[in-house]
């Protein structure tokens, strides 16, 4: 998750300051990854050394309620954050309820980034253009039932990879939205995803695990369901 840029030709500010009005909106709550060691990807110094906890961010859309807490998890965070801010009604945008929870969001945004990126094929003469099926209007929701649910376990065992991989984090601190996101993009082979910078720490891991998974193909029907096929 990108945070706001901070630096300044005077240096890098201690950690940064939290802002505790009432949320207009549900939270997000991610893990600050480090960036040359002991910054932010903001700029913002935390001192990420060994034996120190993570940092966390908890933050509304329009960061009227942002707040920083350090703990060894995703679940220690939200309740040392709902612990400090009893004044308000905090409520995430995703439960804090296990690796299944961070399965499922991050599964809609993979497949949200494969209809951005695939073209229809093989349906007929008409579908000859250069657009993708999102151009087209096609959501998470067009995918017939049973494709989608071959999709998602095999993304459930790309998950499942990276864990026994033990890339030394709980992969639920990780963004699940960006998570998903890039591995469609990294099996793809296409030139961002997992190694286009977001990832400094555990990106090169990643990339390796997600291009060793393979292609996957989508094909089309003529009532204009989407089904697909993964390919060897």
């Amino acid at each position: 998750m990108q945070m706001s840029n901070v630096s300044s030709r005077y240096g890098a500010p201690m950690g940064r300051p939290s802002s505790t009005e009432a949320p207009t909106s549900k939270l997000e709550l991610f893990q600050l990854h480090p960036v040359d060691g002991d910054y932010d990807n903001g700029g913002a110094y935390w001192g990420f050394g060994p034996g120190s906890l993570p940092v966390w961010c908890c933050r509304c859309d329009e960061h009227e309620f942002e707040v920083f807490v350090r703990a060894a998890s995703r679940t220690a965070a939200w309740e040392k954050v709902t612990a400090e801010h009893t004044e308000h009604t905090l409520v995430l945008k995703s439960p804090v309820d296990g690796l299944e929870a961070w399965i499922i969001e991050g599964f809609d945004h993979y497949i949200t980034s494969m209809l951005w990126l695939v073209r229809p094929m093989g349906s007929c003469e008409e579908e000859d253009d250069d657009e993708s099926w999102s151009d087209k209007g096609n959501g998470v929701g067009d995918l017939v039932p049973s494709f989608r649910e071959t999709l998602l376990a095999d993304y459930r065992v790309f998950v499942q990879s990276c864990v026994d991989a033990s890339l030394g984090v709980d992969v639920t601190s990780f963004d699940c939205r960006q998570f998903g996101h890039d591995a469609w993009l990294t099996r793809e082979g296409h030139g961002c995803g997992f190694g286009d910078g977001d990832w400094p720490e555990h990106g090169d891991a990643l990339g390796r695990l997600a291009r060793a998974w393979g292609e996957s193909y989508l094909c089309t029907f003529w009532n204009d369901e989407l089904d697909g096929i993964d390919g060897d």
